[in-house]
């Protein structure tokens, strides 16, 4: 670890675990720290920005009639089950000269629905509300030195270099409200910290925890992505997007 950055450990200290963990996650013993030659996203800029969106749901608020046209509502608020991020994207925006970036981000939220004056029992309806916003330049803030963009030239000279982006997501909360008439407003507070990296080559000090005994190789290791809507993946078109 370089000068000036307390901390950093100068011996890994923190990855020198236990011998009961070492053995509990495989690693070998003992653990070394050493010199690693790596190739990371190496985070440049990060802008921070909290959300709230709202979208129309059908209800009774007050539990009194529908009309006399017909159809049916249920009694009172839904109740929010479970709340969660489908998919989110992002990219830089050419047609403004380069000066924001883009947002996307759809959520799928699962409402409970009572309908006990009609005898019915409780229904489970999803939806998928989805914000698209736009992070301008001088909400940036240059990593580590935490330095504004003052001057759209300055973060479009930066970018020149950046070579992605990622987000971390927050929901805050999700809950319903009443609104006018025959409905609901399903609200949704999420915040987002949105970071801009480059693909850089690094050297760091850090324990290679599998490493071979006298008499075996190096190991093979290998990745794999969860898919099978499991993972979140960039939000394209589809007849259920909501767009």
């Amino acid at each position: 670890a370089a000068e000036g950055f307390p901390w950093h450990s100068r011996n890994c200290d923190e990855c020198n675990l236990s011998a009961v963990n070492r053995q509990r996650f495989g690693y070998s013993s003992p653990l070394v720290c050493a010199c690693h030659d790596i190739v990371v996203d190496d985070v440049r800029a990060v802008a921070v920005t909290t959300k709230t969106i709202y979208d129309c749901v059908p209800c009774r608020a007050d539990i009194t009639n529908t009309g006399c046209r017909g159809g049916f509502l249920p009694d009172g608020l839904p109740s929010v089950v479970n709340a969660r991020v489908s998919c989110a994207s992002e990219f830089i925006t050419p047609n403004d000269q380069c000066n924001s970036i883009k947002n996307k981000v759809e959520f799928e939220v699962v409402l409970s629905y009572q309908s006990q004056s009609h005898g019915c029992p409780p229904t489970l309806v999803v939806i998928k509300p989805r914000d698209e916003f736009v992070i301008p330049y001088n909400d940036f803030y240059r990593f580590p030195s935490g330095n504004r963009y003052l001057t759209q030239r300055a973060f479009r000279e930066d970018l020149k270099v950046i070579d992605g982006s990622s987000k971390v997501i927050f929901i805050n909360s999700v809950d319903v409200i009443p609104a006018a008439g025959s409905n609901c407003q399903l609200r949704i507070v999420y915040r987002v910290i949105d970071k801009l990296w480059k693909k850089e080559n690094l050297l760091v000090s850090a324990i290679k925890p599998y490493t071979p005994a006298a008499n075996q190789e190096e190991n093979i290791t290998l990745t794999e992505t969860f898919n099978a809507d499991h993972s979140v993946g960039q939000c394209t078109a589809s007849p259920c997007s909501g767009a």
